[in-house]
């Protein structure tokens, strides 16, 4: 078992108990432990019996003393929990360290392969803007309610559409650069409910453990509208058209990702 430390960002715990649970045939909650230890001496004596320089002898004895046992119940953590599965991926083969790609080492890729890769995080600007929203709006409502200054309206409703948009889905998309070769990505949604942080907190390197899905082929393209599961209910024109006004800047530089990219599902994000 690996004897790193870590300290996580994001956790997806309830992943990590579904592939204990094929490995290990089930899933159980807390274990015993029991430790025996035993104290005290030996009391002996010694005789012997013969004749002249020639004698027999022998040495008897009983142990006195005491034996004790302490029992215990350790409960099982997500954190335990990760321990056990990531011992298991290294134990049986399955799992390999990466922090950079050529391009014969990235077309060998194969789907559902699981890697510890070493990453810088980027998280889309608009998840960044949603989260910062949710935390500055109730505070400003709370300024007005007080007499404090009037929130410009076109501020006030660019917060309020920042809200909601990061209402509509409880994912957070992040891109995941090859630390030694940044061309290579990963782009991975994060669960709001495994954060352990604020999503802008995991931006910068980082190590992950992912399973890869699909690879971007040539002509493919993945955009934030992507990882916004209720605008898939939208007409096909309607979005091809938002797809078309997506581009690139300084403000969203991961607005749109083509290849050499993976889509894949993030396990954990630690350092």
């Amino acid at each position: 078992m690996s004897s790193a430390l870590r300290s996580f960002l994001y956790l997806d715990a309830t992943l990590v108990a579904e592939f204990l649970s094929q490995l290990e045939g089930g899933v159980y909650s807390e274990e015993e432990s029991r430790a025996r230890t035993r104290s005290g001496k030996d009391i002996g004596g010694e005789a012997g019996a013969g004749i002249g320089p020639a004698k027999l002898g022998f040495k008897a004895g009983r142990a006195s003393g005491q034996e004790d046992e302490t029992a215990r119940t350790i409960q099982q953590t997500p954190e335990s929990a990760f321990a056990r599965l990531f011992a298991w991926l290294e134990e049986s083969g399955d799992l390999r360290y990466v922090e950079a790609f050529d391009d014969d080492g990235w077309e060998s890729q194969r789907r559902s392969e699981i890697l510890e890769a070493g990453v810088t995080v980027s998280v889309s600007t608009l998840a960044k803007l949603a989260s910062l929203a949710e935390q500055v709006g109730p505070l400003l409502q709370l300024v007005e309610t007080f007499g404090g200054e009037t929130v410009d309206a076109k501020a006030a409703e660019a917060i309020q559409g920042f809200r909601l948009l990061g209402g509509v889905t409880d994912k957070v998309p992040v891109v995941a650069r090859l630390v030694g070769s940044p061309k290579y990505k990963f782009i991975a949604p994060l669960s709001r409910q495994h954060l352990r942080v604020d999503p802008g907190e995991v931006d910068g390197e980082a190590t992950m453990l992912l399973k890869l899905q699909r690879k971007l082929q040539r002509g493919d393209k993945y955009t934030l509208l992507d990882s916004i599961a209720g605008l898939s209910a939208l007409p096909r024109a309607k979005r091809r058209e938002m797809e078309r006004s997506m581009k690139n800047d300084k403000d969203f530089p991961d607005a749109v990702i083509g290849p050499p990219a993976a889509v894949v599902t993030p396990i954990a994000i630690y350092r």
